[in-house]
């Protein structure tokens, strides 16, 4: 069964995003994902719904399958105390359904969700599946 993983950021669904769960089918619009893994998880896109540059962007649709909350540790920048970075430090809870009201835990901020599609299909974008302007 052919399946991919997608990163969804957690200020994309606390924006604007619509509650999911497994089962789901779902049409995103997505970007592709490069140098991104977190815990070692290899992520094949990432849902984007705050870009205009269609061009390269996709859409998929499938089914959702598995959910996993990302929860990830922050520390000051050693260059610059004012930002933070991640650190090596993670909790991942698998879970049935997205609300957009999951609350950090242990210190840990919620980062985003890790998302398992299967059944997928993956198209270049056209101009009018961008809603955002």
């Amino acid at each position: 069964m052919a399946y991919c993983t997608i990163f969804y950021e957690s200020w994309q669904m606390q924006c604007c995003g619509t509650e999911f769960k497994i089962g789901d089918v779902i049409e995103w619009t997505v970007c592709t994902s490069e140098n991104f893994t977190p815990a070692n998880i290899n992520i094949d896109y990432f849902y984007e719904a705050h870009s205009n540059k269609w061009k390269t962007l996709f859409v998929l649709s499938g089914t959702i399958s598995e959910i996993q909350l990302f929860y990830q540790k922050y520390v000051h920048s050693p260059n610059n105390k004012r930002f933070l970075i991640p650190s090596h430090q993670f909790i991942i809870e698998s879970v049935q359904n997205i609300d957009s009201c999951e609350q950090n835990k242990n210190d840990m901020e919620l980062s985003g969700y890790i998302v398992k599609i299967n059944n997928y299909s993956v198209r270049n974008a056209k101009r009018q599946d961008i809603t955002y302007t």
